[in-house]
């Protein structure tokens, strides 16, 4: 049990967050960043505060948008939403960057709703390899059939032609490919090319997505990493600039939220979970969030298992599996002579695992994921 200070101090920043305000999975030490991202988006713009507290019809004075600046008071998603438009932000980038997990959770499962409304229209589905549902879901194997033909990326397959989807512009205007690969063994200079390439052919592990699916898988797992998940060199910075290209996509799974055409009237239960834990209060929030992380990684996997390996090798280049990181120090003090001191590294015990990805796998090319139609 944490002592009486820090539980004092967990309650007083739970009520910080919520309150009457939207709950954000930022810390309170997080929201100025926040507020800064905004203030440079208006300096951008050349508005006067004025010009646009009028266009999104506050009838108050400037503090308030000053507040929003310092992030605190922080603009509420609908304040966001009225706002992005006339500073030329994305929508998606300003939910994420103020931490506002209800609607970016919401965001994930209308994207995976629009990737399976392309899915339908192009006669687009995987196969199950365990019991389901849907058999046509992606949930096991990606996208493995499209317009009524079997994708062999080109090679011979026993009872199917050679068939390379990518051939068609229709497949890369609205399906992106995830790829994997397992690091070659060493072989002899001499080898010959044709023995290289068809190693090479083995070691490679392909999965196909919705644009819209992949844009919402690789932004969970970027926004949410589980205990001891290190991130690549460069993830951090692509997840929001993902969310920035990303606009034009997620206004049109919004709109089909809005019509509510054929959509599940509820978001998905594990979103749901993940969305109740970070809303709870039993324990401290820093703690909610890598149990929330759970669940949305779990929701990604039974969307699309074979894409959520990609999306996390491409992310992280150490995974964290079950517990956290140790927060004690990993140097101590020690008295070995009476009078003097020295340190010595300590190896703690811990309840996870941090295994090392030996997979190279790339994120993908935020323009050609978020361009379609």
């Amino acid at each position: 049990m944490p002592p009486p200070e820090s539980r004092s101090e967990g309650r007083k920043e739970d009520r910080e967050r919520s309150g009457r305000r939207e709950p954000t999975f930022l810390r309170p030490d997080e929201w100025p960043g926040a507020g800064a991202f905004l203030e440079q988006a208006f300096i951008d713009s050349g508005l006067s505060k004025r010009s646009l507290l009028a266009a999104i019809r506050y009838e108050g004075g400037t503090n308030r948008l000053n507040g929003w600046f310092r992030g605190d008071p922080r603009p509420t998603p609908k304040t966001l939403a009225k706002v992005c438009p006339l500073l030329k932000l994305s929508y998606l980038e300003a939910i994420d960057r103020f931490g506002y997990y209800r609607e970016l959770l919401r965001i994930f499962d209308d994207l995976v709703q629009l990737g399976d409304r392309w899915r339908e229209e192009d006669g687009a589905f995987g196969k199950l390899l365990r019991s389901g549902p849907d058999p046509k879901a992606i949930r096991d194997s990606g996208v493995v059939y499209w317009r009524g033909r079997v994708i062999t990326w080109g090679r011979k397959a026993i009872g199917f032609e050679p068939w390379d989807p990518r051939d068609d512009p229709s497949f890369e205007k609205r399906y992106t490919v995830g790829e994997w690969h397992e690091p070659m063994p060493q072989m002899e200079r001499d080898t010959p090319d044709i023995v290289r390439d068809a190693v090479r052919a083995t070691r490679s592990t392909v999965t196909v997505a919705p644009k819209p699916t992949a844009v919402a898988i690789l932004l969970a797992v970027l926004a949410f990493e589980r205990r001891g998940d290190r991130y690549r060199q460069g993830a951090v910075d692509y997840r929001f600039q993902l969310a920035k290209a990303a606009d034009a996509l997620v206004s049109e799974a919004r709109r089909l939220r809005t019509r509510g055409a054929g959509r599940p009237r509820k978001i998905h239960p594990l979103l749901q979970r993940a969305m109740d834990t970070l809303d709870g209060s039993a324990i401290l929030f820093n703690s909610r969030r890598p149990i929330a992380a759970e669940y949305i990684i779990a929701w990604a996997e039974s969307v699309c298992e074979p894409y959520t390996q990609f999306a996390r090798l491409a992310a992280f280049d150490i995974w964290g599996e079950a517990g956290g990181l140790p927060r004690a120090p990993s140097t101590a003090t020690l008295k070995a002579v009476p009078g003097k001191t020295t340190s010595a590294k300590i190896a703690f015990p811990s309840v996870y695992t941090q295994l090392p990805q030996l997979f190279e796998a790339t994120l993908p090319d935020i323009e050609q994921l978020t361009t379609y139609n």
